[in-house]
């Protein structure tokens, strides 16, 4: 993310490239369809961002990136979609809320 560049940032991958993106109302939609997002249960998802009711494919090579802490995040709302390239590492354990203390599961998607 362009706000410190040498720093690492957290952030989960909500869009890959070549799918059509937009939010609307806090909700995510991936090629029209609305995004399930149980872990944001309870957690504010409005924000002022430049995104707003517009929508975007992701290009070749890049992937949308959101924060779970979605009113707070400086993400790819609001500096755009991240090179592949940037990802250095993947999240393998939650530590917030500690009800949800664990390891994470690697999660499969149809192709």
């Amino acid at each position: 993310p362009p706000v410190d560049r040498g720093k690492p940032y957290i952030k989960r991958v909500i869009g890959l490239p070549g799918e059509r993106l937009s939010i609307h109302d806090g909700a995510v939609y991936i090629n029209g369809q609305r995004l399930e997002e149980p872990y944001l249960h309870g957690v504010s998802t409005s924000w002022a961002g430049t995104l707003g009711q517009q929508e975007i494919t992701i290009p070749d090579g890049q992937v949308y990136v959101l924060g779970d802490n979605r009113a707070n995040s400086s993400d790819s709302r609001a500096f755009g979609p991240i090179a592949i390239d940037q990802i250095i590492g993947r999240a393998w354990i939650a530590y917030w809320p500690g009800d949800d203390i664990g390891i994470l599961s690697t999660p499969s998607y149809p192709r």
